[in-house]
């Protein structure tokens, strides 16, 4: 999975799960930061940042996301 579609994956699954329109949850949640594949436990990484009831519920996503999908390319 690219950044790109990483980006696109979570806006739209905080969308459906919580409400609100995809390109605010893209604003919340920020880029992707890719890193390289020697981390161990994932190549990807996000700093929400907004109210912390928000930034609680990106998290909890994102947890469930990594165990999924914890390798991220730029192609």
């Amino acid at each position: 999975m690219t950044a790109s579609e990483l980006q696109t994956f979570r806006a739209r699954s905080l969308s459906r799960s919580i409400g609100g329109r995809q390109r605010r949850w893209r604003v919340v949640v920020g880029p992707v930061g890719l890193h390289p594949l020697t981390r161990s436990h994932r190549t990807w990484s996000v700093d929400p940042s907004n109210i912390a009831r928000e930034v609680i519920k990106v998290e909890e996503l994102f947890d469930r996301l990594r165990l999924h999908h914890p390798v991220a390319s730029t192609r």
